[in-house]
């Protein structure tokens, strides 16, 4: 497909094919014919304006070529030899713009490729022939004045470019020479290698400074400056030689297969990668040209894979994508320009209302289900797009051909080229299908949540959609007054204080009636003013978003000018900290028992859960920037089961926004602020953030579960952290680790136990030394050392149970 950026128009390139039943993958009978769409008619009423079907390469005549040629087997071979389209693209023109098209032959032929230009008015056409062996694709800068070629002859890849001449001249000769920009070399895995190299029309940036390439074979995408001799930069995706999982995360999780077309947003930031498996991937970006900062699936469907994708300005807030499929469906996705990551400057502290893909009130063709089998043409008496028409007949240029046979039962099998398009813009459709943003579409609806709400605003998008769940609701949240607040703690007195001087303030423990739970209130340091009071709402109604088993909920909270406050649940166990370092300090609480070897491994990786969906699930991710023992809350189960939830994640940014204040124990790019013996070092000396930061200081959190010391004390006057004293020990079995005090003197009946608590010891050590190395790339990130650790726990309860 192609879009004219200044006109409602949409340029499609639609094959139909046919297979025998016995040999489905072998295509007997194929027709390509180009078609333009007027956009202003999307209902499905306009059956489209057919340019061109495609011609024999014999055929040298410049009039738009009307009749649908079918070659034919005959004696073997397939008659005639037709021209067969790789790529297309729109050039402007005097008085008519022209579609320009890659052209090769079918059947393959040994012959160079050519440029054919078609006429989006009457289908008239002229071509050139390039000295391109075997062209891939082809695109048009965005200021028109070069064409880039990706040419997969032997015995390399090249990328190539040639001048367009402007208008009013023809923009292009008789022969179109192109000049070698990079080589890429085929037949090797490795990062340095690319294979075949596919781009389209938008797959430049906004200026034309950077072109993306999709590599399907090495499953990458890649960057690379459109002038001789750069090198590319690799954006995105895994070198794998065998089927791999679709997997959404950062730079160096990230993977997906066979990406094939690419588009960028005008901002430059954000990419939109279609995939020939079936997946439509959203990808943010460091910078321009740089490498991904997130990656995340937005949609799939694996019977009917997507093929072809543009992109086209609704208006100046939003953009729509159009997405065709292999069964001829085209889909408009509409997009909210103020959710895509735009880079530094930080986006606005105030969230924007809708969700960064909606759905339009009118959808087409119409859903039965939520089922990926719903995604096909509705039977229904709307009209509908058929493409091709159904009333031409085949016509043979060769004598000896026939024409396509009827369809016959049991005997052959026939795609149905159907494109309605369908605006689809306000519900989701399940993950089992396509997975999209959700936006309310019915305004009284939208009224009737509002008012029902207890935070004003719409529904913030936060979380990744994966496979359980679509949009995150809310969690019920309820504004308290200052005066509750301040009764059930008696005026936030002193006895009722719980946890003093943290990063965010004080935490006190409270009542908020005599049949409720206790609660724990947070009250924030520093005062709103009116605009701050609605920001402090804001950034409550985003906290409240983010769900997960091991992050602990948000109840509610107090917006007053006088003071602010943010409403737990009270945990009784106490922190980590508390049940670590100080047993008997937990209010209302006995002193507690040591923490066993399986309990304390149970609570590492639910942080480490809870990490992953912050780091995972989240767009933007979410860096905690703060975690420590003390920001781990626990709650005691039955047969010595712990529960345990991460608390403070979100908070750094939300005091960053709304109070304007540098916290001491807040990460901030300007500062290196956090808490001692927790700190990332490459922050810490490369002022350097990242979720590697979070994992940084998980690792110490698993030194202090084993060793039951804090992350740093002070000896001789000196800072002892937690992380050099136990690697200088080195690598020794955990029974002479116990002996010479390195850990836990709690965990000696757990470690003379035998070589399975052994073995959890080491694994243990091992993880955290890897998630303390002070190189960030060589850190695991917090999914892969939850999955370690998953396996460290299984393989102790397959021996000798829990």
């Amino acid at each position: 497909m192609a879009s004219d950026s200044n006109e409602p128009f949409l340029y499609l390139l639609l094959e139909s094919k046919c297979s025998p039943a016995d040999a489905p993958g072998e295509d007997r009978h194929r027709l390509l014919s180009y078609w333009k769409l007027d956009l202003r008619t999307s209902n499905g009423t306009d059956n489209g304006e057919l340019l061109s079907h495609w011609w024999p390469v014999s055929n040298t005549s410049a009039t738009s070529f009307k009749d649908p040629v079918i070659p034919q087997l005959v004696n073997g071979k397939f008659s005639p030899v037709m021209a067969d389209v790789v790529a297309m693209d729109l050039l402007p023109g005097s008085p008519t713009k022209h579609l320009v098209l890659g052209e090769n032959t079918w059947p393959p032929q040994l012959s160079r490729s050519k440029l054919a230009l078609l006429s989006t008015v009457d289908g008239s056409r002229s071509s050139s022939l390039t000295n391109v062996g075997l062209a891939f694709s082809f695109a048009v800068n965005p200021n028109k004045t070069k064409i880039f070629a990706a040419d997969a002859s032997p015995p390399n890849y090249r990328l190539l470019s040639a001048s367009v001449a402007a208008p009013p001249s023809p923009p292009l000769a008789n022969e179109t020479l192109f000049e070698q920009l990079a080589v890429f070399q085929k037949g090797a895995f490795g990062s340095a290698n690319i294979s075949q190299i596919w781009f389209g029309p938008q797959s430049f940036d906004p200026n034309g400074s950077c072109l993306y390439l999709a590599d399907r074979e090495y499953n990458k995408i890649w960057a690379i400056e459109p002038l001789p001799n750069k090198a590319p930069v690799h954006v995105a995706g895994r070198v794998s030689t065998s089927t791999q999982a679709v997997n959404d995360g950062d730079f160096t999780t990230a993977s997906f297969l066979a990406p094939r077309e690419i588009v960028v947003t005008p901002d430059g930031y954000n990419l939109f990668v279609t995939s020939v498996e079936g997946f439509l991937i959203w990808i943010t970006l460091e910078s321009p040209c740089g490498r991904a900062q997130f990656v995340q699936t937005l949609a799939f469907d694996l019977e009917r894979p997507f093929s072809g994708l543009v992109m086209h300005s609704a208006n100046s807030t939003h953009l729509r994508l159009y997405l065709g499929t292999t069964a001829g469906t085209i889909f408009e996705l509409e997009i909210n320009q103020a959710f895509l990551y735009t880079g530094p400057p930080a986006p606005p502290s105030v969230p924007p209302s809708s969700a960064p893909l909606e759905e339009n009130v009118s959808i087409w063709p119409p859903f039965d289900s939520l089922s990926p089998s719903s995604l096909s043409p509705s039977s229904s008496q709307e009209s509908r797009l058929s493409f091709p028409p159904p009333s031409p007949t085949p016509t043979a240029i060769d004598s000896s051909a026939a024409p396509l046979p009827k369809r016959e039962s049991g005997s052959r099998q026939y795609m149905a080229i159907l494109i309605p398009l369908a605006a689809v813009v306000i519900a989701a459709v399940s993950a089992v299908g396509l997975l999209f943003f959700c936006h309310r579409h019915r305004r009284d609806e939208a009224n009737k949540e509002k008012a029902s709400s207890p935070l004003p605003g719409k529904e913030i998008p936060l979380g990744r959609f994966d496979d359980s769940a679509l949009l995150l609701p809310a969690n019920p949240i309820e504004s308290f007054s200052l005066e509750l607040l301040k009764l059930c703690t008696r005026g936030f007195h002193e006895e009722h204080m719980i946890g003093k001087g943290g990063a965010f303030g004080h935490v006190y423990w409270g009542k908020l009636s005599d049949t409720s739970p206790p609660v724990a209130i947070k009250v924030m340091e520093g005062r709103l003013t009116e605009s701050k009071q609605k920001q402090f709402v804001a950034e409550v109604n985003t906290l409240s978003r983010l769900h997960h088993q091991n992050l602990v909920n948000l109840l509610g909270y107090c917006e007053d000018e006088r003071r602010s406050a943010l409403v737990y649940p009270f945990f009784p166990g106490g922190s980590l900290f508390q049940r670590l370092h100080a047993r008997s300090s937990v209010r209302g609480q006995p002193t507690f028992p040591p923490l066993t070897l399986t309990q304390r491994a149970s609570i590492a990786l639910q942080i480490a859960e809870g990490l992953r969906y912050l780091h995972s699930s989240v767009v933007p991710p979410v860096i905690h920037r703060d975690i420590k023992s003390s920001n781990v809350l626990v709650r005691d189960g039955e047969e010595g089961k712990i529960h345990a939830v991460v608390s403070d994640f979100g908070l750094a940014t939300f005091v960053e926004r709304v109070y304007d204040a540098s916290v001491e124990d807040v990460v901030r790019s300007t500062s290196a602020a956090g808490t001692k013996g927790y700190m990332d070092p490459m922050y810490v000396n490369n002022r350097k953030l990242t979720v590697k930061a979070d994992v940084y200081a998980f690792g110490v959190v698993i030194y202090e579960l084993l060793t039951g010391k804090r992350a740093i004390w002070e000896e001789n006057g000196q800072e002892i952290p937690l992380t050099d004293w136990v690697k200088h020990f080195g690598w020794l079995p955990a029974t002479h680790l116990h002996t010479k005090g390195v850990l836990d003197r709690c965990l000696g009946d757990d470690i003379g136990k035998g070589c399975d608590e052994e073995n959890m010891v080491c694994e243990m050590l091992r993880l955290a030394a890897d998630c303390t190395e002070e190189d960030d790339d060589r850190r695991p990130d917090i999914g892969t050392a939850a999955e370690r650790l998953k396996t460290t726990i299984a393989e102790k309860k397959r021996r000798n149970g829990p």
